[in-house]
């Protein structure tokens, strides 16, 4: 019989069966969805694409192994990204020593340790109380195609248990990383519209030292260059040089033009992608001080483009100190002694022994009392020369002076009748700047002693005429004396030149003189050489000496005479000695001529010093020739034996 209480028991026995149908029901349902709901693939995680076991069943006491083989297909390793091995083992008390000895330390648990392929993998590591253990992860390095070999030594340990292990079975589990499909290749896009060809260009300068001393040399590049996609024409690069600045040349396919400080470069066309380039070569002024910049830039034009500007380059000014006893200034004076109404000629002498440039560089010169300048008698070494400012304080300017340069000036004062007599002191300074703006000075003085007496020392001139034949307007040694040549002076008179070359003039009062050659005294094909006058001016008793050079002129000329065997040695063509055949006849190295029947023949050379030469095999015998204007007739003599009389030519 049913009680109500058996009743209710059945009832909520029958609630909780079907809230379980209920849960079961939803389970099932998910799982049933779950392939849809979850993507085809992860990509990225690995799957499992091989696995092998194999059994093995084999036992091992301390100091004992098991060994057993897995074999891998050829196409299995090469795709594996990942090992693991499972061995099925028990008895593996190891890193704790379970319940066959709870008091053993670590080091006395049992060591099992795995190897493959003989590399050591590590030891087995047990797991619920030594019943089994964990998987290992195995190098795929270590692994190879075919028979694998695997090897478990159960290692003898100090300890109080005779440790055992057992391998059932061994898996061999690889993994590989899924792949993404191949992405779709992406949409083409649209055609852009064509790009209609535009002009385009640009200029660039560039420069070699950023810094200068003064006279040194600075080079520049300009490029131009077509950065469109049509051809420029018209190209036309300006660039005007800085003042102190001084051009040399340039270098460019351009063409040049110089206007003053400014030059122009013009090309008729230029393609795309092009480049043309322009390189510059200038020296700095001397007149600069340190630490001025220097810019520069240059501007292109085309027929297709507007005015295009370059960067700009700038160079800083540099300079050499001057120590200040590297100026140096002496004085003298050509007479010692003199008296009222007499002319004095003083000579000053600058000289920079420095390396470095100096600068607004000033000669003073203090006059006594009763001294006064005599107006254009300043020479500047020995050319006239502006005249000082000042009266008693004379002043020349001299401006710019580089290392190592001398410079003389000499001057004229009259001595007045308010003269002091006796010891008369003339002091001379100089004074300049260096070019970082050092102050430097040099100072040298003359003493001239001032008597009475009214008897003037007559003067006296030595002309010196000579064939300059270095052309440097000195005599030298290897000069020639020229006699026979007809000297002009001013006042009327004229000599003529003994064999020595010099025409003696005496008897003459101080002052002023011009002497110079008479052009129609000289022999045919010579000129004088330098200035046609010379202007000087003579102190009492002075004894001058003027050099007045002259020179060879220069024009066409033609050389030619007979090659002939010298029998008897005497220099000179004599009856019945033979004429050499087609020889080679060289005039200075390089002209070659060949001698027809004896005969050679030069033409369209210039007069002056030749150096004329026969050869044949070792033998050379040569002559230095001078020729004159016009024809020119020099015989050539064969030693006797030295080189054969008739020679074929080839």
């Amino acid at each position: 019989m049913l009680t109500t209480n058996s009743l209710l028991n059945m009832r909520g026995r029958y609630q909780m069966e079907s809230k379980k149908i209920e849960t079961y029901k939803i389970f099932f349902i998910i799982l049933l969805l779950l392939p849809f709901l979850l993507p085809a693939a992860v990509y990225g995680e690995e799957e499992l694409i091989h696995e092998d076991t194999v059994s093995v069943g084999q036992t091992a006491l301390m100091g004992q192994e098991i060994t057993w083989q897995h074999t891998l297909p050829p196409d299995v390793l090469a795709r594996a990204t990942r090992v693991e091995a499972i061995v099925g083992a028990t008895d593996v008390d190891y890193p704790e020593c379970s319940s066959d000895c709870p008091t053993c330390s670590q080091d006395q648990c049992e060591h099992d340790r795995l190897y493959v392929n003989g590399s050591e993998i590590g030891l087995l590591h047990g797991v619920n109380d030594a019943a089994q253990a964990n998987p290992v992860n195995i190098p795929l390095s270590l692994l190879r195609e075919g028979v694998n070999d695997y090897r478990v030594v159960n290692e003898s340990v100090t300890t109080p248990v005779n440790w055992r292990v057992t391998i059932n079975s061994s898996t061999l589990k690889l993994y590989a990383e899924q792949e993404e499909p191949p992405e779709e290749p992406p949409e083409e896009p649209p055609e852009e519209p064509p790009i209609e060809p535009a002009p385009g260009i640009s200029i660039k300068k560039t420069q070699l030292h950023a810094s200068l001393l003064p006279g040194q040399e600075q080079r520049y590049t300009i490029t131009v260059t077509n950065t469109g996609d049509t051809t420029l024409t018209g190209i036309k690069v300006t660039d005007r040089l800085d003042s102190y600045l001084r051009y040399k040349q340039s270098t460019s396919i351009m063409r040049h033009r110089q206007n003053g400080d400014d030059h122009f470069w013009t090309l008729a066309s230029l393609a795309p992608g092009k480049s043309v380039k322009i390189r510059i070569t200038a020296d700095l002024s001397d007149e600069v001080l340190a630490n001025v910049g220097i810019s520069n830039r240059a501007t292109v034009t085309t027929n297709e483009l507007p005015s295009q500007t370059s960067n700009t380059v700038t160079t800083l000014s540099s300079f050499i100190p001057v120590e200040p006893d590297d100026l140096l200034v002496s004085k003298r004076v050509n007479r010692r002694e003199s008296r009222i109404g007499k002319i004095l000629v003083y000579q000053v002498t600058v000289e920079n022994r420095g390396n470095g440039t100096v600068f607004q560089l000033a000669l003073d010169d203090y006059l006594p009392n009763g001294f006064s300048f005599v107006p254009g008698s300043t020479l500047k070494d020995g050319q006239q020369f502006q005249d000082p400012s000042g009266t008693r304080r004379l002043r020349w300017e001299l401006g710019t002076f580089p290392a190592g340069k001398r410079v003389d000036i000499r001057y004229q004062v009259i001595i007045g009748s308010n003269v002091k007599r006796g010891r008369n002191r003339n002091r001379a300074t100089v004074s300049a700047i260096d070019g970082g703006g050092t102050k430097l000075e040099g100072t040298d003085e003359a003493i001239v002693m001032i008597g009475g007496g009214d008897v003037e020392i007559p003067a006296e001139i030595k002309a010196l005429v000579f064939l300059d034949n270095n052309e440097n307007g000195l005599r030298d040694s290897d000069d020639t004396p020229m006699g026979q040549v007809t000297v002009l002076l001013s006042k009327g008179e004229k000599r003529v030149t003994a064999d020595d070359g010099i025409a003696h003039f005496t008897d003459l009062v101080s002052g002023f003189y011009a002497l110079s050659i008479d052009p129609r005294s000289l022999p045919e094909h010579m000129s004088i050489f330098g200035e046609s006058t010379h202007l000087l001016r003579l102190m009492e008793g002075e004894q001058a000496r003027v050099s007045l050079p002259v020179k060879k002129d220069i024009g066409p000329a033609r050389l030619s005479g007979i090659i002939y065997l010298d029998k008897n040695k005497n220099g000179q063509r004599d009856q019945g000695e033979q004429t050499a055949k087609a020889m080679k006849v060289y005039l200075d190295g390089t002209l070659i001529t060949r001698s027809q029947q004896g005969r050679y023949l030069f033409t369209r050379i210039e007069s002056g010093s030749h150096l004329l030469e026969v050869k044949e095999g070792t033998t050379t015998i040569k002559h230095q020739v001078e020729l004159a204007i016009g024809d020119n007739e020099f015989d050539i003599a064969l030693p006797a034996g030295g080189l054969t009389v008739s020679i074929e030519e080839k």
